[in-house]
């Protein structure tokens, strides 16, 4: 298995635009598995390139379930835990939810296709997220 980051960020390896559109597609499967498959929604809570191994036929696994999360009540409120997730990566509301694991999801399509980092000089003054 290799990360999808290594893969992304080195030149040893090198991904045309189909394999890395099934890898986004494999890993969005995973996601609305997360959130919809169960009766109570898993949220990842640390979405990023290096949670995502590929086999050696570039299918897409989701791991790094350690700071995972379910969403309990009618509310879909968290139970009283807290963590810290990577710089970067947490969600916009400051707080676990599937809605931050979407935007990390759209962090991750993004320098999924540009090749670059969140944290890459590029995206720093008028090209920021």
């Amino acid at each position: 298995s290799y990360y999808l980051g290594k893969c992304l960020y080195t030149s040893n390896y090198i991904l045309d635009i189909f394999q890395r559109l099934n890898i986004m597609i494999d890993v969005a499967s995973a996601v609305v598995y997360l959130h919809f498959g169960h009766s109570t929604p898993i949220i990842h809570c640390d979405l990023k390139s290096s949670s995502v191994l590929l086999d050696n036929n570039i299918v897409a696994h989701l791991s790094d379930f350690g700071m995972a999360k379910l969403l309990l009540g009618e509310d879909q409120s968290l139970t009283q835990t807290q963590t810290l997730a990577t710089t970067g990566f947490y969600g916009r509301e400051g707080h676990a939810s599937t809605n931050g694991d979407v935007y990390n999801f759209r962090i991750m399509i993004m320098e999924t296709f540009s090749g670059k980092k969140l944290t890459d000089e590029i995206f720093h003054g008028e090209m920021t997220l």
